[in-house]
């Protein structure tokens, strides 16, 4: 069985006060969320703790496989 998450990533450039928001969805098999969120966190703060971006949270929150299809919908168009 598969659970469905939404994660909100946090980023600034430093020395700025402006916020950037990225969206992160993501199917994970049941039982591996621990990992997997290990691995989310691990993967954001190597890109965006640099010399030029820092990251300010990443917030998880689970949605439902209705609303994981809905917002991949959106996300995709808006690519």
């Amino acid at each position: 069985m598969k659970r469905y998450f939404k994660y909100t990533i946090r980023m600034k450039f430093t020395g700025t006060r402006t916020v950037l928001k990225r969206y992160h969805l993501a199917q994970v098999t049941e039982g591996k969320q621990a990992k997997h969120s290990s691995l989310i966190d691990k993967a954001y703060s190597d890109l965006y703790n640099t010399r030029t971006t820092q990251l300010i949270s990443i917030d998880c929150e689970e949605v439902t496989a209705k609303k994981y299809n809905e917002l991949k919908k959106v996300l995709e168009e808006a690519n």
